[in-house]
């Protein structure tokens, strides 16, 4: 009898053991799921599964997972057929295959900080339109996991009040999207004349404009004019003239009430309204179709909800590693390159721009791409910016002509790596500005090149 007591005592730790192993070893399903009008919002800890979700796929139009949610299981969320919006916490670490497949009206999916170690190449639908918002400095472009949906990149705009007035708060705008006019400053003495991109306030801006690039807006005022000094030699008691200090008095409330009135009604209109993302511009990102041609064209506008947009930019990622793409034709409007847009292509070999709206061509974009032979970027007058690696490792590029009038910034190793017998033809106004594009090309990579110059007519 003593014996199996000693026994049992011997046993009941490995048993507390197993039973806390167990415990701890076991997926732990969300806490609770939540749906609020068309809100679905899911709490807790663990993952979050098909199972978990005891709603109907029909009712939900956005999704907020909230922090503790680590993984989002294979097929989770699949056909919710009305779902637009997803906010994915930063405790999330994997995302599983077809977890959102069938979700054909999503069209934003926000990371809250970038700590997903795993996502699965199925687990977005290829919707046109479909944004990915990244935290800043994120790397998943980078990466390659989702190379095939647009990023959104984010710019500032920054308020400069000058000498009179308070600038108001800066601001931070997606690509593509129209900045928020503020309220119009007041400053004694002066009138405030509206928001201009130069300090000598001849451009004004126009706030119902997409936002593509970093600006500085900077107040117009105008000194007012003085007012007329009053005759004194008026007698108000004279062929019994009203006594203009009485009546002055009556106009002036009259005035201020009448400007009272003015002020208030001005105020309700200036008043900022509640932010709604209008899409005036589009990037192009393409379909799975796009993604097998040899030879794309990238259109100047497209149709998405019955409106035509122009297309502004080429996604970042877009041909990331493309295996088929040979030839390229850029279409007229587009004004960037976004990072890594046709890094890795196998086999292009030609770039060719039907217009002239370039502006910006970010890092990496045509970096590692051995067969590319020749970039024309003569026409691109407004050219400015040449990102870090843009042409990094292009190998057999033994011709580049670019004109050098705007180019005002060129990345650190741009070109480097590229054939040592390349021959760059500088379109130039002047000897000075030739001179100024061959230092700034030269210093990215370009030491040993052969450069011509070619003074523009």
């Amino acid at each position: 009898m003593r014996k199996k007591h000693i026994k049992s005592l011997y046993m009941l730790p490995v048993i507390v053991l197993a039973a806390v192993l167990l415990l701890t070893t076991a997926p732990q399903a969300a806490a609770s799921v939540k749906l609020e009008k068309d809100i679905l919002t899911v709490s807790g800890q663990g993952s979050v599964g098909a199972g978990d979700l005891n709603v109907s796929k029909e009712s939900v139009r956005e999704l907020v997972l909230e922090e503790g949610i680590s993984q989002i299981e294979p097929g989770a969320f699949k056909d919710f057929a009305r779902l637009e919006k997803v906010t994915i916490p930063s405790t999330v670490t994997k995302i599983g295959s077809d977890a959102f497949q069938g979700c054909d009206s999503l069209k934003t999916v926000t990371l809250e900080k970038e700590n997903i170690r795993s996502i699965a190449v199925s687990s977005f639908p290829k919707n046109d339109g479909l944004l990915i918002r990244l935290p800043a400095g994120s790397r998943t472009f980078r990466n390659g996991k989702w190379y095939f949906w647009s990023a959104v990149g984010t710019y500032k705009v920054v308020f400069e009040a000058g000498e009179h007035g308070k600038a108001p708060d800066g601001q931070t705008v997606d690509s593509g999207k129209t900045a928020l006019k503020p309220e119009e400053l007041k400053a004694d003495g002066y009138v405030f004349g509206g928001w201009f991109t130069d300090k000598e306030c001849t451009q004004e801006f126009d706030f119902s404009s997409a936002v593509t690039k970093d600006i500085t807006l900077y107040a117009k005022w105008t000194k007012k004019a003085e007012e007329p000094e009053k005759n004194g030699n008026t007698d108000p008691k004279k062929d019994g003239a009203a006594d203009p200090k009485k009546d002055d008095k009556t106009d002036q409330k009259q005035i201020e009430n009448t400007d009272s009135k003015k002020e208030k009604k001005k105020k309700k209109e200036k008043a900022p309204q509640p932010y709604t993302a209008v899409q005036t511009e589009a990037l192009f990102t393409p379909t799975a179709a796009e993604k097998r041609l040899q030879t794309v064209i990238v259109k100047d506008t497209v149709t998405i909800k019955k409106q035509e947009l122009p297309v502004t930019g080429i996604a970042a990622g877009a041909f990331r590693n493309d295996p088929y793409l040979r030839k390229l034709v850029i279409g007229s409007n587009v004004e960037t390159i976004f990072p890594g847009a046709f890094q890795g292509t196998r086999n292009l070999v030609r770039v060719r721009f039907s217009g002239d709206s370039l502006v910006k061509i970010d890092s990496n974009a045509f970096r590692g791409d051995k067969k590319l032979q020749k970039v024309d970027l003569s026409a691109q007058s407004g050219l400015s910016y040449i990102g870090s690696g843009a042409f990094r490792d292009c190998r057999k590029l033994k011709k580049l002509l670019i004109n050098g009038d705007s180019l005002k910034y060129v990345g650190k190793g741009a070109f480097k790596g590229t054939n040592r017998k390349i021959r760059v033809l500088v379109f130039a106004e002047n000897e000075k500005i030739y001179n100024r594009t061959v230092k700034k090309l030269s210093a990215a990579g370009l030491k040993n090149a052969e450069f011509v110059f070619r003074p523009e007519e």
